[in-house]
């Protein structure tokens, strides 16, 4: 914790370009030193060893309650706020409303370490949770939330549609009959894409399918008649209210993004649509207990469910660079490459970034990608891929940020203009005229577009219906059918497609740009108490080392708060710090392919073969024990969680007995003395110090 505290002073004191402000958190609990990689099997203490932390279910209330564009609550809002929230003008319904979710179920219930985050259901429904009359197909997308120590927390949803029960249909009864009579009682309600009411559908902007409608407001006939009131409340009970259905979400919550966790939420929403040996209570139970977080590299973990085996892997230690879990192939489709480059030195020169698109999924894909690709760097702003509408404020916070948001909120709210604006569905970039970019390295620039274009140019060929045919379907969770694209002659396999590829390029680029970057670092001497990049770092010499064509983008990238960090972890690193020795061992692997290089350096971490999967495991299946033998388990849609059908965890044989660690050399100096606090945390997209967090003030 003193080595937290005096990096949180270097970076208040050092960096002309910190926007934030620094607070300490408490460091991890660190593995124990003899046997470093071993898997706990006590799964109630150690969320650390857990591959899911959460599982939730998220929906509507018995008694709806109306909110406005503004609602930021949890579920723990006083009346009085609440009605204050709730305030319309007199021509609505509460047809036209947003309601307040809330947690319906979670298991574990009790938190541990990691807490349950905050807001869970403000995220799952971003742009508010609405009514339907015809339900729309399930889909799926993930958000990203922070934790007390700075790492991401990752929401995997799954929305499905169910209809209202009686106690809601009794509730929105209510509240419909008080509206009739604010508004006169002479109305009588048309619903577009209700087939008893008007003809015209009005689809929704962020549309999921094709039988995605809104709830509309009451109108007149176009006679201008209404009837009576008594056949007005008939047709509000008999059409309208039992055929209406309300958003609800499962949601598995993990300090990890592993694509596996979607395969999981729809076979289990699939368990529910089916008679069933097993009740989904132990399938809960077994998948979030005692299937446990594979080590980096060594072991795949295969986990059963229903007729299908997921597979949990994380790549190596010292293979820093995997493509695994990454959805490059999605972004890539919706950008063309020259786009994508003018993302990423956005990225690299810490701007405000603002993504939109009617499909969710692409929202985090794309926020996945960009701050996967800047590695050896780490984006350490604020970072909000699905942004929920009663947080939009943020988007006028001053300071970096990489956000996004649904087309139907930003499309409703007052976006600054000085931001940089992304439009997946439409290929745009829109950078603020007197903000322009630093060019590319031409050199860097070359190579990079090469590969890029061999390995992963998937926009060029694809169909030119993509808009139509392609783009509304990503967030779909059953994909059944293949879309165009794949089914083309010239699909994934023949195309040379290679992810891996892609973002060893990028890696390649950083490579490349610091080849020199330990020459320029300045280790503090004896009684120097001066901190921070600035002074331990000569930028001006490591600028004229470069092309003039270059200078200015090396000169925007030192000024940031993620090359400080950068120089910061090679001054005074952590022994086990694998980041730094995965890239310098990457230097020197370049340096030895120069034919004018004698002598070779050596790299061991790099060459090692000490991570390599050498072992399946397969997790346990659900526990029977103490069900009744012959029982089918039917469900008339997902069930309320019984806690009674909950089982204990069993004991989990160790993964793995032991893993090797790494030691790292600080740039410019001899290895630090001392102990390590253990492993740093291997994360499949995003690696952080767990001290340096990074609080705005909105947050």
């Amino acid at each position: 914790q003193r080595r937290a505290r005096r990096r949180c002073r270097r970076r208040r004191g050092g960096c002309g370009r910190v926007r934030v402000r620094a607070r300490v958190a408490a460091t991890p609990r660190a593995r124990s030193p003899a046997c470093p990689g071993a898997m706990n099997t006590d799964v109630a203490t150690r969320p650390e060893d857990r591959l899911a932390h959460y599982f939730a279910v998220v929906g509507l209330e018995d008694e709806l309650e109306p909110v406005g564009d503004d609602y930021v609550g949890d579920g723990s809002v006083d009346p009085a706020t609440l009605a204050e929230h709730a305030k319309v003008a007199p021509h609505l319904t509460p047809l036209d409303l947003c309601y307040r979710g809330l947690i319906r179920d979670r298991f574990p219930e009790a938190d541990f370490e990691l807490p349950f985050p905050t807001n869970v259901a403000l995220f799952c429904f971003p742009a508010g949770l609405q009514l339907y009359t015809r339900p729309p197909l399930p889909f799926f997308f993930m958000f990203v939330g922070t934790g007390g120590e700075g790492a991401h927390i990752y929401g995997h949803v799954l929305t499905f549609f169910e209809k209202l029960t009686p106690t809601q249909c009794d509730s929105l009864r209510r509240m419909g009959c008080a509206t009739r009579r604010r508004v006169g009682g002479r109305r009588r309600p048309r619903f577009k894409g209700d087939p008893h009411g008007a003809e015209g559908v009005v689809p929704r902007r962020d549309r999921r399918d094709s039988d995605a409608v809104p709830l509309p407001t009451v109108g007149e006939d176009e006679d201008g008649g209404g009837g009576d009131g008594a056949a007005d409340e008939g047709e509000w009970e008999d059409v309208v209210f039992e055929e209406l259905y309300a958003p609800a979400c499962l949601i598995v919550v993990s300090q990890w993004a592993f694509s596996g966790f979607r395969e999981f939420l729809t076979k289990l929403y699939n368990l529910s649509l089916s008679p069933q040996p097993v009740p989904i209570e132990r399938v809960v139970c077994n998948f979030m207990q005692e299937v446990v977080l594979p080590p980096a590299g060594q072991v795949i973990v295969d986990y059963t469910i229903a007729d299908t085996t997921l597979s949990f892997q994380r790549p190596p230690v010292n293979q820093r660079i995997s493509a695994q879990d990454i959805p490059f192939r999605e972004v890539f489709e919706c950008l063309s490459i020259d786009n994508i480059l003018k993302l990423v030195t956005c990225v690299l020169t810490e701007r405000q970034i603002l993504l939109h698109s009617s499909q969710l999924s692409l929202l985090s894909a794309t926020a996945t990608v960009l701050s996967a690709v800047i590695y050896p760097l780490r984006w350490v702003h604020v970072y909000i891929p699905v942004l929920p509408k009663g947080l939009v404020q943020v988007l006028h916070a001053p300071m970096p940020y990489i956000c996004g948001l649904p087309t139907e909120i930003f499309e409703s709210v007052e976006v600054p203009e000085h931001i940089v604006q992304v439009d997946l569905a439409n290929n745009i970039v829109k950078i603020p005229r007197d903000q322009p970019l630093p060019p590319f390295p031409p050199k860097q620039r070359a190579k990079l577009v090469r590969a890029l274009r061999q390995h992963g140019n998937v926009f060029e060929r694809r169909s030119p219906h993509w808009r139509e045919l392609d783009y509304p379907f990503y967030d779909l969770a059953f994909k059944n059918a293949a879309r165009p694209m794949e089914m083309d002659d010239e699909g994934a396999e023949g195309s040379g497609e290679d992810w891996g590829e892609v973002r060893a390029a990028f890696f390649r680029f950083f490579v490349s740009l610091l080849l020199n970057y330990s020459r320029f670092v300045m280790p503090p001497t004896a009684g120097d108490n001066t901190f921070g990049a600035a002074s331990r770092f000569d930028s001006a010499r490591f600028i004229k080392e470069h092309a003039d064509a270059a200078a200015p983008f090396v000169r925007a990238l030192i000024d940031t708060q993620a090359f400080c960090n950068f120089v910061d972890e090679r001054i005074e690193p952590d022994l086990n710090n694998v980041d730094v020795a995965f890239f310098d061992e990457s230097i020197a692997a370049k340096l030895n392919r120069s034919r004018f290089k004698m002598a070779k350096n050596k790299t061991p971490f790099l060459l090692s073969h000490e991570w390599d999967v050498t072992k399946t495991q397969v997790a346990l299946a659900p526990d029977t024990s103490g069900l009744d033998p012959g029982r089918t388990y039917v469900y008339d849609t997902f069930p309320a969680l019984d806690p009674s059908l909950y089982c204990p965890a069993r004991y989990v044989e160790p993964y793995v007995q032991e893993a090797p660690s790494v030691a790292t050399q600080p740039a410019g100096g001899k290895k630090k003395a001392g102990g390590s606090d253990g492993a740093k945390s291997d994360e499949t997209l995003i690696t952080g110090v767990a001290a340096n967090v990074y609080a705005s003030w909105f947050i």
